[in-house]
């Protein structure tokens, strides 16, 4: 490979890991509680900005379009670039929008269109660009690669988030909350110009490997993915895995505020310690995955998320500190167990059809996940009309629910250890011209 070729290589991989960690600051300026700051503004009420959230959810739907078009796309890098691209400056217009002297309803509806569209599209380019880095990014690198673009992601986030959550809090003490808003619509906007700088600098090839000639058609998608057994299997697992996260991670916001009682500083404080936890050991991680194989840093994963959810289980009001322990083994656990199922599912189904497969990962465990919160909602409600109490002792909603994922996710490192660790897998052919 010549020199100019490498440092094309070189340059794409440095605007990939921009391109997420700028993505992952938009999302997180308009997520959690910056997305319920800029809702309430407007004059949202809890119910509706719960219905706001569910159905930012379901957007991954649109991923379910790749399955009848995707073969027909020979370069994805325009709809990558409307899709970061797009979303970045809807963010900016949902801020505008708060600001603008207009009618309530009309602001209201204004920013929901702008928020989900930007979902919309991103959603929708996501499976586009997980395929398309590997025309520039080796798949015997993609563990390290992977690692390494979360922990600058996180790194970015941690320094910028804080940064803008100090500035929103200074302005609504003050009675300026507009000035706040303000500043973040500026801030986003020039997170907006750089991701599509980031896009741009991104030159992969559209040329094939030899095992990675494009799809012919829906039917060749289906064969090759619901029709596989190793896809199946995988599909299976990150159904399974959906729902043992789900049931455990959208509830412990409020029992960290209200049964815990830690404030939202303390909570983020918590958080920021477990994200630089992750971000040292990702690297690490990464590299025992390419080095040893993705099968067996997932099976730790699960150990490590097994643990956590056990930690859980115990964690109460007289033993809150445990919940620091189970962020930090919680947080490089599930990064681990994420990025190497996604790895594993490469392997199995191939790089011609892996941007399909995720999209039907995305949607059908979407479905079950979605499900599975209003089922963990009945519980919480039951647990908590009975005081807390369950055959006598005091227990938490949020205990048992810990306590189930804890079960469900040592079901799954046994299907791991005894299924997926067998299953046949795809011949990955280095990168064109290499």
């Amino acid at each position: 490979m010549d020199a100019n070729a490498l440092k094309r290589r070189s340059v794409s991989r440095i605007s990939y890991y921009a391109l997420c960690a700028l993505n992952y600051i938009s999302a997180l300026l308009l997520s959690d509680v910056f997305l319920v700051d800029v809702l309430q503004y407007v004059g949202l009420d809890d119910g509706a900005i719960g219905i706001v959230n569910s159905a930012i959810g379901f957007l991954a739907f649109v991923q379910i379009l790749l399955l009848f078009i995707g073969h027909k796309i020979r370069n994805p890098k325009p709809l990558i670039f409307l899709g970061y691209g797009g979303m970045a400056v809807m963010f900016v217009l949902t801020h505008i929008f708060a600001l603008l002297p207009l009618e309530t309803q009309l602001k209201q509806a204004l920013i929901i269109a702008s928020l989900m569209l930007g979902r919309l599209i991103v959603s929708f380019a996501s499976p586009l660009l997980s395929s398309y880095i590997y025309t520039f990014i080796s798949y015997r690198e993609r563990g390290t690669v992977g690692a390494t673009n979360n922990a600058v992601s996180l790194a970015t986030a941690i320094v910028f988030t804080i940064a803008i959550s100090e500035i929103r809090d200074y302005y609504r003490e003050s009675g300026n909350v507009e000035q706040g808003l303000f500043i973040t619509a500026v801030f986003l906007a020039v997170v907006a110009v750089f991701t599509i700088i980031s896009v741009i600098m991104m030159r992969g090839t559209t040329q094939h490997s030899s095992d990675s000639k494009p799809a012919t058609g829906i039917r060749d998608v289906l064969r090759h993915t619901l029709g596989s057994k190793s896809f199946l299997y995988m599909l299976l697992f990150f159904i399974i895995w959906q729902i043992a996260s789900t049931i455990t991670i959208n509830f412990q916001g409020i029992y960290k505020l209200n049964e815990l009682g830690f404030s939202l500083s303390t909570v983020q404080i918590i958080g920021t310690v477990g994200n630089i936890t992750t971000m040292l050991l990702a690297r690490p991680m990464g590299k025992l995955a390419d080095r040893r194989s993705h099968q067996l840093c997932l099976k730790l994963g699960l150990v490590g998320v097994i643990l956590s959810f056990l930690i859980g289980a115990f964690t109460a009001p007289e033993t809150a500190w445990l919940i620091v322990v189970y962020t930090i083994l919680f947080g490089i656990s599930n990064l681990a167990l994420s990025s190497c199922a996604h790895n594993m599912l490469l392997e199995f189904v191939g790089p011609t059809y892996y941007m399909y497969s995720l999209s039907l990962v995305a949607c059908i465990s979407g479905i079950f996940s979605f499900g599975i919160s209003f089922l963990a909602a009945w519980l919480l409600e039951t647990i908590q009309s009975m005081g807390n109490t369950l055959f006598g002792m005091t227990v938490y909603a949020q205990q048992i629910l810990s306590a189930i994922s804890a079960v469900l996710s040592l079901g799954l490192l046994a299907f791991a250890h005894f299924i997926l660790t067998k299953l046949p897998k795809q011949k990955l052919s280095d990168l064109p011209n290499e």
